[in-house]
């Protein structure tokens, strides 16, 4: 939550008036995205499934064969389901110019050992859990932005998510222009380069304030005066961070 905290902390600063609001019952949801998100992709591959289904990976494979076994019943009940939850959805945010929520329940996680490998119970648990911020408002239709808001204790990225109202993009492309709290990931040569040419730049260059702003994190072997050592190592290469800002 501190993360998070962050956010709307710097959004208020920027001005915005941050309120409470109810977020919907998303009980409903996952079971009918479940037939609906498969169903459209067994459409999709209709060509080429299941005629070369041995030309997929198991775990699609799983997806897909749901899809086309999905009857038309559950299809139209699922259908309902979406449509009395983007009508509900759609009530909450026409109170607020949008909504701020995590993208994820957590951090980015490590690669899978076999990204391909079909889903078991425990991992799928996880996933459903992980998705629970953005799989409604797939559901529901709803324009969303994530941007990233900074790394979690393991160094790696966290994100935050503003949801509006139907066609709320604009907003939405407008506060996430303001917040961009994004990080540069730079090699040793390209931060000298960097530096040079607009830590230098003076105040009023627009460029050189955003790019100024940002934390710059620089692959390097070895530390200057002008970064710190960071916790993560990566063989005989040194992750540094730039003592801010410059």
């Amino acid at each position: 939550m501190s993360a998070l905290d962050a956010v709307l902390g710097e959004l208020s600063n920027l001005g915005a008036e941050v309120v409470d609001i109810k977020m919907q019952d998303v009980t409903p949801v996952a079971a009918a995205w479940w037939d609906l998100a498969t169903v459209e992709a067994a459409a999709f591959h209709a060509n080429t499934f299941p005629s070369r289904a041995d030309e997929y990976g198991p775990g699609f494979t799983y997806t897909l064969r749901h899809g086309v076994g999905v009857s038309g019943v559950a299809y139209a009940n699922a259908a309902k389901v979406r449509a009395e939850f983007s009508g509900r959805m759609s009530r909450v945010l026409e109170s607020v110019d949008l909504m701020v929520c995590p993208s994820m329940s957590n951090a980015a996680r490590l690669r899978l050992a076999d990204p391909f490998a079909p889903d078991t119970d425990e991992s799928w648990a996880t996933l459903v859990l992980n998705d629970i911020h953005t799989k409604p408002f797939n559901f529901s239709g709803s324009p969303t932005l994530s941007v990233p808001c900074g790394f979690s204790a393991d160094g790696l990225s966290l994100s935050v998510q503003f949801v509006g109202p139907s066609l709320s993009e604009g907003i939405l492309c407008r506060a996430g222009h303001a917040y961009e709290p994004y990080d540069l990931l730079l090699g040793r040569n390209t931060h000298e380069i960097f530096a040079s040419s607009f830590a230098n730049s003076g105040n009023g260059d627009p460029t050189a304030d955003r790019l100024n702003k940002a934390e710059k994190y620089v692959v390097t072997s070895s530390l200057n005066d002008g970064m710190k050592r960071d916790r993560t190592e990566r063989a005989d290469r040194v992750v540094a961070r730039c003592a801010s800002p410059r």
